[in-house]
């Protein structure tokens, strides 16, 4: 990484391999916040800590749905998961309003209960 991806790490800042953030993260002793990832670098970075967290659950929240849809896909791709396994999971958007007189999709409740079990 190039002294322009600089972490911070409470009052300094560091840059650091990427084995080293896993290794921090992975100790749980402090908050690590990462910074300065564009592009399929986030991505690439994501798949390495999920595939260094084994079978834990890891939670990644985008801002809108078109962005998680994009993230979705390119972590499939980069941790070579197939559709029907159960890791990547996408947590589906609303497709109603909590004050419309319309239910949910039946499909849109099953999927989020199945992301929720799987969890």
């Amino acid at each position: 990484m190039s002294g322009s991806d600089a972490k911070v790490f409470g009052q300094r800042k560091m840059t650091l391999s990427l084995e080293q953030i896993i290794r921090r993260i992975s100790e749980r002793k402090n908050c690590v916040r990462l910074g300065g990832l564009r592009g399929s670098s986030r991505v690439f970075v994501a798949a390495k800590l999920i595939q260094a967290h084994g079978g834990r659950p890891v939670l990644w929240i985008s801002a809108t749905s078109k962005t998680a849809d994009a993230v979705f896909e390119n972590l499939q791709t980069a941790l070579g998961a197939r559709a029907s396994e159960a890791r990547p999971r996408s947590f589906p958007h609303h497709d109603t309003l909590p004050y419309e007189r319309f239910s949910p999709q039946p499909v849109v409740v099953t999927q989020r209960m199945s992301v929720l079990y799987h969890w």
